[in-house]
């Protein structure tokens, strides 16, 4: 009996432990104590270490630099680019220099073209790194992230955190119980030992 007892409160402790995590979502005084779930009562420093941590890793200048100037985008980008420097040296500058124009043919017009493409290519990553930094200055993601952690729903994050973490809740319980059923085998075996 003392077994089976001492297996079921290791259960009944593992699972208390488990629910305490999210349980109760608003606090409540027991017995003149305090109780409330472990995230809900830390959520804001918690919303606020989640978002700081991502911001650092992920929402930084030089990863959204690193990402946004890549070879890879700047080869996406270059047909718009060059339809604009084409507009520009076809339409624009026959607006603006009519004059200057019809004295441009079209070796000079291509050579204005690649020294432009060329300028493009030196300018793109530099404008990119500034817009970043002027970007997330002004956009603040750490704080905007935070916020909107703290306002997940706790009840929300409690449902899927017991749906994803199924199993290794039932193995948490598992394992209370077997300290339970340790520690009862081992008071068994004291009891028999101390009435010889």
């Amino acid at each position: 009996m003392l077994i089976v007892l001492s297996t079921a409160c290791g259960w009944f402790i593992a699972a208390i432990l488990i629910t305490t995590i999210f349980y109760p979502l608003q606090e409540k005084k027991i017995a003149g104590i305090r109780i409330q779930g472990i995230i809900p009562a830390h959520r804001e420093q918690l919303a606020d270490a989640v978002a700081s941590s991502i911001t650092r890793s992920f929402l930084n200048q030089e990863s959204i630099t690193r990402s946004l100037s890549s070879p890879g985008i700047m080869q996406k980008l270059q047909p718009e680019i060059e339809a604009h420097v084409d507009h520009f040296l076809q339409e624009k500058i026959k607006e603006a220099f009519p004059l200057l124009y019809k004295f441009m043919g079209e070796k000079t017009l291509e050579k204005f073209k690649a020294a432009f493409m060329t300028e493009v290519e030196v300018l793109f990553p530099v404008l990119i790194r500034s817009y970043a930094g002027i970007a997330l200055g002004e956009m603040q993601p750490e704080k905007m992230l935070a916020k909107k952690i703290n306002e997940l729903p706790v009840e929300k994050l409690a449902e899927a955190f017991e749906e994803k973490a199924d199993r290794q809740l039932i193995k948490f319980k598992l394992l209370g119980a077997s300290i339970g059923l340790l520690t009862g085998i081992l008071q068994v075996f004291f009891i028999l030992l101390l009435k010889k």
